[in-house]
């Protein structure tokens, strides 16, 4: 089976938050786009999102760069990925299609993926960059035991 993955634009913007954890001083986009393989470019159109959800902030002139705006144990996953205007797992027109029949296997399906999108939303507010960082999220995920995922 295949693994669910995120939107580039959001993984991108975790993988460069991730950089900025585990620094000690400003780090420069270009440091980043090499580190993480981002184009640079891109990064730097994340990075104006970042900056402008005070996720990040920047330091001009030399050893200048970018750093956390808050603490890796206040981001989760869901406040990064939507402060790049990421919309994870959203369907568009959530009501029934004109002519769905209560109850029928197409009104089943829609429910599917309806559960399937609480539980996303679900992990991504429940998972901090901490989290990510120490790789704890499966101690970070609380899920209903029917959808709870096994090895």
């Amino acid at each position: 089976m295949r693994a669910f993955r995120l939107p580039v634009r959001a993984d991108y913007a975790i993988r460069a938050l991730s950089a900025l954890a585990t620094a000690e001083r400003p780090v420069t986009c270009l440091h980043i786009a090499q580190a993480q393989d981002i184009p640079i470019a891109y990064l730097r159109v994340i990075m104006r999102d970042l900056l402008r959800a005070d996720l990040v902030r920047s330091t001009r002139g030399r050893g200048g760069g970018y750093m956390l705006g808050r603490p890796a144990v206040d981001l989760s996953l869901a406040t990064i990925v939507q402060s790049v205007g990421v919309s994870v797992g959203r369907m568009g027109g959530l009501g029934p299609p004109p002519g769905e029949r209560p109850g029928s296997i197409a009104a089943h399906v829609r429910e599917l993926w309806l559960v399937l999108n609480d539980a996303v939303q679900t992990v991504l507010s429940q998972v901090t960059l901490a989290h990510l960082l120490q790789g704890q999220l499966r101690a970070a995920v609380v899920l209903p035991t029917a959808i709870q995922h096994t090895e």
